[in-house]
């Protein structure tokens, strides 16, 4: 009888033990699940790190545009020594005559002019101005781009000096005329003879603003 309780003690501890083993891999799987959890934030950060180099290079290339516009070049204004200045053949009308003065653009880019430029008569070889210059007509003043070759005409009117008592006008025989072009201090001298009131406080020139030829 004793041998038999001893026995069973035994076999009691024993069952003890084998449970105490039992509890302890449970315990084990609790732990590697909840490692696997943390690992699913990786693709979460790789996926929000990468739309922001991309939406943050788009926006760069948009400057381009303003810096192709800002570098065209101006056009110049028309210089006297790039233009050949001529006068065309009047046409007699009531006691005046009716002429053209002709710009050409002789130089090799395009140049602008337009408005009103400046005429007087002029005498021997000096040019000595005689009389007063033009005056000006009515008329729309424009702006002209003048390509290689291209020509602006303004139309002059020369009033008969001689109608003027000849006490007041003091007529004068003329060589020629002296053009400013518009926007020009310079002038070009042209052969036309004429005759002129030496008087400048009677005008005998007027000049139309210049348009395209």
């Amino acid at each position: 009888m004793r041998h038999m309780l001893l026995g069973t003690s035994v076999a009691l501890v024993l069952a003890g033990t084998l449970t105490a083993c039992g509890g302890s891999g449970d315990s084990s799987g609790d732990s590697s699940a909840s490692a696997t959890v943390t690992e699913t934030v990786t693709p979460s950060a790789t996926a929000s790190a990468t739309p922001t180099p991309t939406a943050s290079a788009t926006p760069t290339a948009t400057p381009t545009p303003s810096a192709t516009t800002s570098s065209a070049p101006a056009v110049a204004g028309c210089l006297t020594r790039n233009l050949t200045v001529t006068v065309t053949d009047g046409e007699g009308a009531a006691g005046s005559t009716y002429s053209q003065l002709v710009l050409t653009n002789k130089g090799s880019t395009p140049c602008v002019t337009g408005g009103f430029g400046g005429v007087s008569y002029v005498q021997g070889e000096s040019n000595r101005q005689v009389g007063a210059p033009a005056q000006r007509s009515g008329g729309k003043v424009v702006q002209l781009t003048l390509q290689p070759g291209g020509k602006a005409v303004a139309q002059l009117r020369e009033t008969d000096a001689a109608n003027y008592p000849a006490n007041r006008c003091k007529l004068t025989d003329t060589d020629g005329l002296k053009v400013f072009p518009p926007n020009e201090t310079h002038p070009a001298y042209v052969q036309h003879p004429s005759q002129a009131c030496a008087n400048t406080a009677i005008k005998t020139l007027t000049i139309s603003p210049y348009k395209a030829g």
